[in-house]
Formats: structure tokens, sequence, C-alpha cells
């Protein structure tokens, strides 16, 4: 009976602590990897199960955002594809584009060097830092979640004002976010393959239950 009151008293004062959640931006390529038909390549299949652990298992730790531009690009293509997608994000609150993004974009453009195609890309940063978002996390490797361009977009946002999102993949927010840092990149591979017998079943789950 004690223990049962003990129980009860720790609940209580859980649930009047303050939730504090890191805030996420998620780009278009993590909802559009969470839909697509499983792929039996490898590294694609990796990225898949892991964007499924991801957001099945561990996305209730963060505060997911999305923005019109999100809406937008998940619209576009294959009209069945697309209502998974937009089905798959419906629920996060979608973030507005403030006035300064458009500057902040352009900067962004021009302290990077990246070409006038990825405006795009420069404009999630640009929304996810006006507003003071945490993360930014994309499969995106070519123009966003890139280590020779992540300093030169955390730069452009520090001159404009604003701090840049730390922008990595589902991986990296899990690694150093969820499991915490990992001593040695061997440790981390061995954290992954402990959790993909877990993500795989997920990922078949969530596979069926979009189709």
């Amino acid at each position: 009976m004690i223990e049962g009151m003990v129980q009860a008293m720790d609940n209580e004062a859980a649930s009047e602590r303050p939730s504090v959640r890191p805030t996420v931006y998620i780009d278009t390529s993590v909802p559009s990897y969470l839909t697509s038909r499983p792929s039996r390549e490898w590294p694609l299949k990796r990225h898949q199960w892991v964007t499924c652990l991801f957001w099945n298992a561990y996305g209730s730790r963060f505060e997911m955002h999305v923005s019109r531009r999100v809406v937008d690009e998940v619209k576009a293509g294959d009209p069945t594809a697309a209502q998974k997608r937009v089905e798959l994000i419906s629920s996060l609150p979608s973030l507005k584009t403030l006035d300064e993004v458009g500057w902040l974009t352009t900067l962004i453009l021009k302290k990077t060097g990246l070409p006038n195609g990825a405006k795009a890309d420069a404009e999630h940063v640009a929304i996810a830092a006006t507003h003071k978002i945490e993360f930014l996390v994309t499969w995106n490797c070519k123009h966003l979640a890139n280590p020779a361009i992540t300093p030169k977009v955390a730069r452009a946002c520090e001159r404009a004002g604003f701090r840049s999102p730390a922008i990595c993949t589902p991986e990296v927010i899990l690694r150093n976010v969820v499991y915490g840092p990992q001593p040695s990149q061997r440790s981390a591979r061995e954290q992954s393959c402990r959790a993909r017998p877990a993500a795989q079943a997920i990922s078949v789950r969530t596979v069926r239950a979009v189709r």
C-alpha cells in the first residue's frame, strides 16, 4: 500500500514538472522515406528503417514541426504516394513563413555557394532558424546535412541575427539525443545493430499501415 502511495506521489510530481522536448523541423525527405516502398538496396534500406525507428519509437520525445513549404513538396508527384505523405504529417503543426525568411534564404545561398536550384533547401533552414527550432532533420546530405556546408549555413544565420538549427539525419539525432553521444564510431555501429531488429519490425508495420 505504501509503495502504491509513493508511486502515486511520484506520478503526480512528474505530471507537474514541465515537459521540455527538443524542437525539430522535419523536411520532405523524412515523410518520403517513411511512406516509400521498402527498398532492398543498401544504404537506402538502412535509411528507411532508421527513419521508422526515429518516427515511431522516439517521435514522441520531440516537438516536431513542418512548414507550408514541406506540405507543398509532399503534395507533389504521384497522387497516391502524395496522399500518404500528406496524411503522415497532417497532425504536425505548420510554421508560418515569417517576413525574414526571404532574405535569410538569399543570404544562405550566397554564403554557402549553393546553386539557385537549392533555394527550397535554404528556405527550410531559414524557416527553422526564424522560429528558433533546435534541429532540422533531413536525409538531404547534398545540400543540408553536409559537414562542408553546415558551418557556412551557421555563419550566414549568425550574420543575420539568427541561430541555425542543428542540421542532421534521423540517425544522427537518435545517436546524439536519444542514445547519447557515443565514445567511438564502433560503439555507434553496435548501437545501430542492436536497434536494427526493432526498426525493421516498425518499418514493416508502418508500410502496411500507410497502404
